[in-house]
């Protein structure tokens, strides 16, 4: 089989992406295979909870001497040949396999789909609470003769995170205005390792409020506890809504409680 027939039944999706969305030209100095354009979810960080998540990658590949596949992966560890955690690719079965398209007889444009999966039967594939962060992009390419058309071990790197969930009550309500009214949440982070969420603790969660037809504004800012446990205080003023709001980790993705509206008397 020749041409893009041929191609685009061999290229396999590239697993999660990077967060630099478009990339400068990175070229292999032996093989020099050359990637541009490469982008996931517009360059957002990869938020996972309890569920597999699949994330469409685009990219451009390009080789003198033409491609007969490209594929790649997410990795930690020490070194790409010993990584110990991976993220390969993963094709749904719906999907259509001619997940690329030739541009020239050097160039070829994909869009593929990519899976990030919490609940992987292998220990080495799946994700758990520890390698939650920054994941290191490799990608590599064969060319028509079947040779290496070069190893990019660290083309990019890209964040999968632990979601997070953030609840908020308000009271008294309704409450007289220039009176006390205290706002609790609660801010849990799912465990990937235990299949749940659990309670833990922030030094940044904010609470923010909205008059009808504004906008939000942050009126406090405090810590969660141990247990994830939030609590403000503040004076009523004027009708509107209150929401926590937390804005992320490096391993654990941002995350905004549901509006609690306060009829202020």
């Amino acid at each position: 089989m020749t041409g893009a027939m041929a191609l685009g039944a061999l290229v396999v999706p590239v697993a999660h992406a990077e967060d630099r969305s478009v990339r400068p030209v990175a070229a292999d100095p032996v093989g020099d295979l050359k990637i541009t354009d490469f982008t996931v979810r517009g360059g957002k960080e990869t938020v996972v909870g309890l569920q597999g998540k699949s994330v469409e990658a685009t990219f451009t590949a390009e080789h003198p001497g033409g491609l007969w596949f490209v594929t790649g992966g997410l990795w930690r560890g020490a070194s790409y040949a010993e990584a110990d955690r991976e993220q390969w690719m993963y094709v749904p079965e719906e999907s259509d396999p001619l997940n690329c398209e030739r541009v020239t007889s050097t160039k070829v444009k994909c869009v593929v789909k990519i899976f990030a999966n919490p609940n992987a039967r292998e220990a080495r594939y799946d994700l758990d609470d520890a390698n939650a962060g920054k994941w290191n992009f490799a990608l590599e390419a064969t060319d028509h003769g079947e040779m290496s058309a070069g190893t990019l071990t660290n083309y990019a790197t890209h964040y999968l995170k632990r979601a997070a969930r953030l609840s908020v009550d308000a009271t008294p309500e309704p409450v007289r205005r220039g009176a006390n009214l205290t706002v609790k949440g609660a801010l849990s982070r799912v465990s990937w390792d235990k299949q749940w969420y659990a309670g833990f603790a922030a030094d940044q969660v904010k609470l923010q409020f909205k008059k009808r037809g504004g906008t939000w504004q942050t009126v406090k800012t405090v810590a969660a506890d141990s247990r994830g446990r939030v609590k403000a205080t503040v004076k009523a003023s004027s009708d509107g809504h209150y929401r926590f709001t937390y804005g992320g980790s490096t391993t654990t993705g941002g995350v905004n409680s549901s509006a609690d509206f306060v009829d202020v008397r």
